[in-house]
C-alpha cells in the first residue's frame, strides 16, 4: 500500500521463566537465563548450565538435570524471547517446544525438573514464575503490574494493534471508535481481564 502500518501500544505483557511449583530456586540472572537456554551464550556465561546444581539447588536437586521447554520457534514469544534473553543468540537444539502455552504449562506442572518461558497470563498452583536479576548483585524482581510497567522485570514487553491506515488519510470511524474503546478505561479493564497489564496513563495519553 505505500505506508508502513500504524503500530498502537493496547497492553504490556512479560514473559515468565517457569519452574515446577516443588522447585525452591530463588532468583536467576539474565546470565544464567541465556546459560540455561542459549547455545551461543551471548551474556557471557563461561559455563553451559545444564544441571539444577549450577545454580545453586543442593541435597536432593544436586546433580539432578534441568529439562527444558519452552514455545514453538514461530510463535512471537519465542522471538522476543531470543531477542531480548539471548541478545539474539540461538536456542538450544534439545529445548521441548509447546505450539501454545497453556499446554506448555501443563507440562512443566508434570515435571519436577522443568523449566520453561512463556506469557504471564497463564494461573495455575502447580507451577511459578522464577524472579529475575538484570545482573548479578542486582535483586530478583516478579513479573508485576507495577515491575512491567516501570521496566524493571527484565522481560517485559508492549503488545500491540496494527493498523492499515495511510498518514495522509481521515481514519475510518469505525476503526478510531474501536481504538478509543481499547485506549478507554473499559478497555484497559478489558485488557487487565485477559491476564494481560493496563498501559500506563503516560502511553494512554501518547495513544
Amino acid at each position: 500500500y505505500g505506508h508502513e502500518p500504524l503500530e498502537i501500544p493496547i497492553a504490556m505483557d512479560a514473559v515468565a521463566i517457569y519452574v515446577n511449583r516443588d522447585n525452591p530456586l530463588q532468583g536467576l540472572t539474565m546470565e544464567q537465563v541465556d546459560a540455561i537456554f542459549g547455545a551461543t551464550r551471548k551474556r557471557g556465561s563461561a559455563e553451559n548450565i545444564t544441571s539444577w546444581a549450577q545454580v545453586g539447588l543442593e541435597n536432593d536437586w544436586n546433580g539432578r538435570p534441568i529439562h527444558l521447554y519452552g514455545r514453538d520457534t514461530r510463535s512471537g514469544t519465542s522471538d522476543f524471547f531470543k531477542k531480548v534473553a539471548l541478545l539474539n543468540g540461538e536456542l538450544k537444539a534439545d529445548i521441548k517446544e509447546s505450539p501454545g502455552p497453556a499446554l506448555e504449562i501443563l507440562v512443566i506442572a508434570r515435571d519436577q525438573l522443568a523449566i520453561g518461558y512463556a506469557g504471564i497470563g497463564f494461573d495455575s498452583s502447580f507451577v511459578r514464575a522464577v524472579p529475575l536479576a538484570l545482573e548479578k548483585g542486582q535483586p530478583y524482581i516478579l513479573p508485576s503490574d507495577e515491575s512491567v510497567k516501570a521496566e524493571t522485570y527484565p522481560l517485559a514487553r508492549q503488545l500491540y494493534l496494527y493498523a492499515n491506515q495511510a498518514p495522509d488519510e481521515k481514519f475510518d470511524p469505525v476503526m478510531q471508535e474501536f481504538l478509543r474503546f481499547v485506549n478507554s478505561r473499559q478497555g484497559q479493564e478489558t485488557v487487565a481481564k485477559a491476564h494481560f497489564f493496563p498501559l500506563s496513563s503516560t502511553q494512554v495519553a501518547a495513544n
